[in-house]
Formats: structure tokens, sequence, C-alpha cells
């Protein structure tokens, strides 16, 4: 499953709670299990090996080589990346007045649709509702 799938690639963070694990679950449920790699790796932060890790697995090898010939590392392929695959996203989730919201706050496309991503799933993955 999904979060298995996360888990051994070395994208979940240690000792989840349920309710933890239940907002990762979603994420995969959301953007598939390489669109989860991809939201989950934060091209500002993300080393070589994460950024070829992600970009492998959303193109598979053939593409994420020759995306790191054209811009002469895997970190900078993936930025590249991942802002083109959040630029597409965004438009299709919510509307324009929320994308230029997130994208005037965060800077640009990979981190406004991550944060906006993230609220999201704050507000609507609610385990402990079910609880009462």
């Amino acid at each position: 499953d999904n979060l298995a799938a996360l888990d051994r690639n070395g994208l979940l963070p240690p000792n989840l709670s349920d309710d933890e694990k239940a907002k990762y679950m979603y994420f995969a449920h959301h953007e598939g299990f390489a669109g989860a790699a991809g939201h989950l790796t934060d091209s500002r932060t993300a080393s070589a090996d994460d950024a070829k890790k992600a970009l492998t697995l959303n193109l598979g090898g053939k593409k994420t080589e020759a995306l790191k010939a054209q811009y002469g590392s895997y970190t900078e392929a993936y930025k590249h990346f991942a802002e083109s695959q959040a630029q597409k996203k965004f438009h299709v989730q919510v509307g324009r007045a929320t994308v230029d919201a997130y994208v005037k706050k965060y800077g640009n496309y990979e981190q406004g649709y991550r944060a906006w991503l993230n609220d999201y799933t704050n507000t609507k993955i609610r385990p402990d509702k079910y609880r009462q």
C-alpha cells in the first residue's frame, strides 16, 4: 500500500501516531504514490539523493538523467520539475484567487501548493472527530 511504500522509500518520519499516518495516507491518496513522494521532498532542502529519488519515482530513470543533464544536477532538475508539477496541479485543485494568494505568500508554485495541500489536509483529515 502507499503508506508502506512511502516508509520503504524513507519518506515517513519515525514514530508517527495513527492520526499522523492518516495524513500521510491522504497525501498518497490525493497525489498518488509518486506525487506524495514529490510532496514530501521539498526542493529547498532536498539532497541530491532525495532529489534523484523523487525524480525517478515520478519520471523513471531515463527522463531523470535527461533533466539532470539539462539542469546540471539532480537538485536543480528537481527544483524545476517540482515547480512545473505544482503549477500544473494547483490550478486544477482550487480557484485563481487561492492559487495567487498562496504563491504570493510562499514565493512560488511548489511551496504554495505544498502549503495549500498541508492546510487542506490538516483541516479535512481529522481522525479525532471519529473518536467523539
